[in-house]
């Protein structure tokens, strides 16, 4: 069975990008890797997924269950996804033999500021209700495997920091 990496955080830490260098770097030694995104799955369940925090977390079961089919296939798995519930986690976590968290925090401001997909702008003019972390809570990580500090750390640093700890731990 493969490691299942999970990037978590609010939208704006670096997920995505951190999540595809780091499928890249896993291809280029040679591993089955793979990624699942969870805007990418919203976006195929978009019939059933609002933003109901009961649908939130329909939508992180359901990732959770892919990631152990890849898994069990020898696929390392990397999962980029907000993830804003500490139950969800612990699903992940209890479900996912070898489940690996890692939290990029990052303040508001940071993630308001860097907005990549426009939704804290969209938050703000009140087009994009429920967005987590401005009215919708994100509840921070009690003990991720690894918090990495992306508000203060360049995208090359933060990186860098991933790689380091999952080679320690044996994971890539």
């Amino acid at each position: 069975m493969s490691p299942v990496v999970w990037l978590l955080g609010l939208s704006g830490t670096g997920k995505t990008t951190l999540a595809l260098r780091l499928l890249e770097s896993a291809r280029a030694k040679g591993l089955r890797a793979d990624l699942i995104d969870g805007d990418l799955v919203r976006d195929f369940f978009a019939d059933r997924a609002d933003y109901s925090r009961e649908n939130r977390i329909s939508n992180i079961q359901r990732i959770v269950f892919a990631a152990l089919l890849l898994s069990r296939n020898d696929v390392l798995t990397i999962v980029s996804n907000i993830s804003p519930y500490e139950e969800t986690r612990r699903f992940a976590r209890r479900k996912l033999p070898r489940y690996c968290e890692i939290y990029l925090k990052a303040s508001l401001e940071d993630c308001a500021r860097r907005d990549p997909k426009g939704l804290y702008r969209r938050a703000r003019e009140g087009q994009n209700p429920g967005m987590i972390g401005v009215d919708a809570p994100f509840e921070e990580p009690r003990s991720p495997d690894l918090a990495v500090d992306t508000g203060r750390l360049s995208e090359d640093d933060s990186f860098a920091e991933i790689l380091r700890f999952l080679g320690e731990k044996g994971l890539l």
